[in-house]
């Protein structure tokens, strides 16, 4: 980090990967944030690294090995859902705190080393599972553990869309190709859920049946994609908490990220419509609702972005060397969740999940 004259100390920023998820979270949010500055970006297509740099600075490298010889204090991996193990290995080797998009690897054993080089090294090594940090989400943790709905008992949690191909605009996206992605849905949006239910309920999975499948996407020559577009799972958690997840690519109607816990005071919806935010129904036939927002901001190409709040917390964490809710081991244990559920569909049986 370096103190320029008359600002704050700011943390050097390298990017590595600029697809959409950089463009829409990690490059607006440090550009938004006052201590940071991103200064090194690398991309396999240079162009558009090139694009975002002309945006908000920095030099584009030619090589990955090359941006880690620069003077950069840490680094955001928005590469390939296959490339973070060895990216990330390497930032770290090289001395860089590292944030890493999800999945966070693709075996349980890179996930392990991942946060066992990290506490070798003195380094954050954080994961973005930004759903932790959304307002309705960090609302709902704290009405749940106020008691508002007693005892949690079971739970439902959803997050389907229409699918990368949709978002993206692109009709045969890195996301349906198995060497690049590894997993499909379960990947993209089964993390997220697995992660806020352990979160929101502060146990983890221990038993779980789960159903993996592609239904209906097609690469171009009208195959269907060899990577999961539906998936469901029954779960059991440490605290004796049961419920379901089910995460799609083949919602083509309106997107739906739902979570409904039944407690023994009452349900919780989060989530489950536009406003508001969180409905609480009490078991005394009396209901509360919560409107709460992530804050909002315009960029630099003059386009408004919500505030994840994943820049903020990993710069929080380089700055005070504190402990983060997204730090690499809530992360493992919430892949360790996605392997079993990738084991049990494909053995077709009830999996148990050890710690």
């Amino acid at each position: 980090m370096q103190e320029e004259e008359g600002e704050t100390i700011m943390v050097k920023i390298g990017i590595v990967g600029c697809g959409m998820i950089t463009k829409t979270r990690h490059a607006p949010e440090y550009g938004h944030h006052k201590g940071a500055k991103i200064v090194a970006w690398y991309n396999r297509s240079k162009n558009k690294a090139e694009e975002l740099s002309n945006l908000y600075g920095g030099k584009v490298y030619e090589t990955f090995d090359e941006l880690l010889e620069s003077d950069v204090d840490a680094l955001s991996i928005c590469s390939f859902n296959a490339d973070h193990y060895e990216q990330t290995i390497k930032a770290l080797n090289a001395g860089k705190h590292v944030l890493v998009e999800k999945p966070m690897a693709m075996s349980l054993k890179e996930c392990e080393d991942m946060v066992a080089l990290a506490k070798q090294k003195g380094l954050k090594l954080l994961v973005a599972h930004n759903q932790r940090l959304m307002a309705g989400h960090c609302k709902a943790k704290e009405l749940i553990d106020e008691g508002k709905i007693g005892r949690i008992l079971s739970f439902e949690t959803c997050f389907c869309h229409g699918g990368p191909d949709a978002w993206l605009k692109d009709p045969d996206p890195w996301f349906f190709h198995k060497e690049k992605a590894v997993l499909g849905a379960m990947g993209d949006l089964g993390i997220h859920k697995a992660d806020l239910i352990n979160y929101l309920l502060n146990s983890r999975a221990i038993e779980l049946n789960a159903l993996m499948e592609t239904k209906d996407k097609r690469y171009p020559d009208g195959s269907l994609i060899d990577v999961d577009d539906n998936a469901l799972v029954l779960m059991k958690m440490e605290n004796g908490v049961s419920g379901t997840m089910r995460v799609s690519w083949t919602n083509y109607g309106e997107g739906d990220n739902k979570t409904i816990l039944y407690g023994t005071r009452g349900v919780m919806e989060i989530y489950r419509n536009h406003e508001p935010v969180i409905s609480v129904y009490r078991k005394d036939e009396t209901r509360e609702s919560y409107d709460v927002k992530n804050e909002m901001f315009t960029g630099p190409d003059e386009k408004v972005y919500e505030n994840s709040g994943v820049i903020d917390t990993f710069i929080d964490a380089i700055e005070n060397d504190k402990e983060t809710c997204l730090d690499g081991n809530y992360a493992l244990e919430s892949m360790k969740t996605i392997f079993a559920c990738v084991r049990s569909s494909e053995e077709k049986k009830i999996v148990t999940i050890r710690y």
